[in-house]
């Protein structure tokens, strides 16, 4: 049964939410499941983006942590980078056109 992968990425883009751990920000995605399967099926899927995330080119990777997982303002991301705003918003873009494109096919690189 195939994954709806594209929701999850947009479930981390758009609404994950932060939790402060030993004093640690971290982006957690919200368990809402009603049985095991989902939960294996979600957790599966949550792998397989993160793994996606791990293949991005570094700078993309790099910026694409920085802001959606970390949850830094764009302009200490330009400072730690040494980017524009404008080479910040294209890397973003590029990641996020990278990793739809990746979650949309199937796991050996053929577009479902």
């Amino acid at each position: 049964m195939p994954v709806n992968t594209c929701g999850i990425l947009d479930r981390i883009l758009h609404h994950a939410i932060t939790i402060n751990v030993h004093g640690h920000r971290r982006a957690v995605v919200p368990e809402v499941t009603d049985n095991a399967e989902e939960a294996l099926l979600r957790k599966e899927s949550d792998e397989r983006v993160r793994a996606e995330i791990d293949r991005l080119p570094p700078l993309q990777r790099s910026a694409f942590h920085l802001r959606f997982i970390e949850e830094w303002e764009p302009e200490e991301i330009c400072n730690a980078l040494n980017i524009t705003n404008t080479h910040l918003r294209v890397l973003l873009h590029r990641a996020r056109m990278r990793l739809r494109e990746q979650l949309m096919s199937g796991p050996s690189g053929e577009a479902k």
